[in-house]
């Protein structure tokens, strides 16, 4: 046998343990955390973990099993042409949901199909949207509000 063999085992063997131990003494990574709100819709109270991959105009949140998105879109169509628009892109389907939009007044708009909800805000040509996945989804949706 060749006398760099057993050195070489020693390494790896060091190597291999050490993996372990070390990460024993580091802390669990954890994506920091915030409050949900994206420009003028909000969850009041609500601050969550923030969404892999989370960007400031297209943020996501992690909550309680919900996972929230958000985005905003400029167009010039009515809640109901755009909001069934916007929620089948969330739910990256082909098809438009057969819900009805539901007016909750005052610009916000909601729809509910797939298991999910989208939340729209309409204002002056500019629209913000949450979208919710999970199984607290309603919950979350019904304290959506605008903020200013």
């Amino acid at each position: 046998m060749h006398k760099k063999v057993p050195t070489i085992m020693a390494l790896a063997a060091v190597y291999f343990a050490g993996v372990p131990v070390a990460n024993a003494f580091l802390p669990d990574p954890h994506n920091p955390t915030s409050a949900v709100a994206f420009h003028n819709l909000e969850i009041p109270g609500l601050e969550c973990e923030q969404g892999l991959g989370y960007l400031k105009d297209t943020p996501s949140w992690e909550c309680d099993g919900v996972t929230i998105y958000a985005k905003s879109s400029k167009t010039s169509q009515e809640p109901n042409e755009y909001l069934p628009r916007q929620h089948r892109a969330f739910n990256y389907t082909s098809q438009l949901p057969q819900a009805v939009v539901d007016d909750r007044g005052q610009g916000v708009y909601q729809i509910e199909d797939f298991g999910n909800i989208t939340v729209g805000l309409d204002r002056d040509g500019g629209k913000d949207f949450f979208h919710l996945d999970g199984p607290n989804a309603a919950k979350y949706a019904e304290r959506i509000k605008e903020h200013a």
